[in-house]
């Protein structure tokens, strides 16, 4: 009932220090209105960082509520109802389907615009709900609808935005994994070799599979202090059957570096036993899609900047040419 300080710790695991994780020790703490979606961050002198843990001081007024978050999390309500009003105000020319459930049974949707006579054009959050890519996938979907620069992409392709691709880690404020407790992330390669693979990328899998995108940006967004700059992943060449295709995919990633003036990065191998379980990696495989994992990555990130940041993605990837 009356104004006050409150003093949280934020418990850093060893191990994780260990792993030369710490910069989390360094993360900037963003606060809230639980009614507003708009973040601020806490003050440098309101925070230290101790040897284990993030010292915060947060003032409330009297009744005051306020989320407290290293992420700028996007709920998964507010996500449907930015879904519905982009439906709305599209008048017809928007969709918003079920490509399946969750397996807590949230329906993990897609918003699918322009024709579908022509070639398929994926957008994607990462199954990772640390990392709010809503922000940025919900943002390519409101420009393509409505940019008077961008709505001819509507005439050219079969566009879809899938902005929560894990509903369930999302609300139960997870940083990798699904309602099974499994990092849905890396499930991808077990199910484009016809085995059982995670829960939710087989959910995207099957809807991919009956007509195979001819390029899929995988948007990630996460603030890290070590990360020097927003960057695409690169894949080898050789996961590309043919030079064409090949072409196509160094052309999207080397647009993509342009962008934040990333240096050329170095490819992933082939038999990589981590990153050959990538969405991306597996749609380069399966159906030589021109596809990249968009790191959208660095110290001075931000849901604005995401948002900002997807739709020069989208417009890269769909004014290449190539796939038309």
């Amino acid at each position: 009932s009356q104004p006050r300080e409150i003093t949280i710790d934020v418990l850093i695991p060893q191990w994780l220090i260990q792993a030369r994780f710490d910069y989390f020790l360094r993360k900037a703490y963003l606060l809230r209105s639980p009614d507003d979606l708009e973040y601020y961050e806490l003050a440098p002198e309101r925070h230290a960082s101790l040897p284990d843990r993030m010292r915060l001081r947060v003032d409330f007024a009297a009744g005051e509520r306020k989320v407290i978050s290293t992420t700028p999390a996007y709920p998964y309500s507010q996500m449907r109802k930015k879904l519905e009003t982009l439906e709305r105000r599209s008048n017809g020319k928007a969709r918003i389907h079920e490509i399946g459930r969750s397996v807590e049974d949230r329906p993990i949707l897609v918003l699918e615009a322009g024709d579908k006579t022509k070639p398929r054009a994926v957008f994607a959050a990462t199954f990772q709900p640390g990392e709010p890519s809503a922000w940025a996938i919900l943002a390519m979907a409101e420009a393509a609808l409505f940019d008077p620069e961008l709505t001819h992409f509507q005439q050219e392709y079969d566009l879809a935005f899938v902005p929560m691709t894990n509903p369930d880690g999302v609300v139960h404020g997870c940083n990798n994994v699904n309602g099974k407790g499994e990092i849905v992330l890396l499930g991808f390669s077990a199910e484009a070799l016809g085995k059982e693979g995670n829960h939710e990328a087989k959910v995207l899998w099957k809807f991919l599979e009956p007509k195979p995108p001819v390029v899929l940006i995988d948007f990630h967004f996460l603030a890290l202090p070590n990360h020097t700059r927003p960057r695409p992943y690169v894949f080898i060449p050789t996961l590309y059957r043919d030079a064409q295709a090949r072409a196509a995919g160094a052309s999207l990633v080397r647009r993509l570096e342009r962008l934040t003036g990333a240096p050329e990065g170095k490819p992933i191998a082939e038999n990589h036993p981590m990153w050959k379980n990538l969405l991306s990696f597996n749609v380069v495989r399966s159906w030589n899609t021109a596809a990249a994992l968009y790191q959208n990555t660095g110290p001075k990130v931000s849901h604005r900047q995401a948002q900002r940041r997807g739709v020069e993605d989208m417009r890269v990837a769909l004014e290449t040419g190539y796939m038309k």
